[in-house]
């Protein structure tokens, strides 16, 4: 692998087609195919920077502003990136137990009910509040799960996730 300097790409004039589970990207009458988009960071903002990396895992190019691809490309980014993404929703905190810095969840979620665990970090709570309200929590088996709204889950479930938030 060889040292390339970052490529940015001006969403506007991008245009990405969906072909098989991957994009091709065109830019400028070259076609670059078999990229995959994985969103950067930060997981609060998964509608800004997006990478498209290539089957060797090298990061081929950054788009800044997704929002700002034409409608086609925008459509094909996202189908692909929820092909990609699994974050199922939680409905309700059936439990929550903490046991030598592990959070053990047991959760009904849009995907079914699911068991998962989390570690307390020295400095963090297992769960991240967003700007709009909603929570993600990161499962140590890399799962993103989803609290859309706090406030909504029965009372029994708020009581539950309270000590984390």
């Amino acid at each position: 692998m060889s040292w390339r300097p970052l490529r940015w790409l001006d969403a506007p004039a991008v245009e990405l087609v969906r072909e098989g589970g991957a994009l091709t990207l065109i830019l400028a009458g070259e076609r670059t195919p078999a990229l995959v988009p994985v969103h950067a960071f930060p997981h609060s903002a998964t509608q800004r920077a997006v990478a498209l990396v290539d089957a060797s895992g090298e990061v081929v190019a950054m788009l800044d502003s997704p929002d700002a691809l034409p409608p086609d490309s925008a459509r094909a980014l996202s189908e692909t990136l929820a092909d990609r993404t699994f974050e199922p929703e939680i409905e309700e905190v059936l439990a929550l137990a903490y046991r030598d810095a592990v959070h053990h969840w047991t959760v009904r979620t849009s995907a079914g009910d699911r068991t998962f665990t989390t570690r307390q970090r020295w400095n963090a709570l297992p769960v991240v509040r967003l700007p709009s309200g909603a929570c993600l929590i990161l499962g140590d088996d890399g799962v993103r799960y989803r609290i859309r709204d706090p406030a909504a889950l029965s009372a029994r479930s708020r009581r539950l996730l309270f000590p984390v938030l």
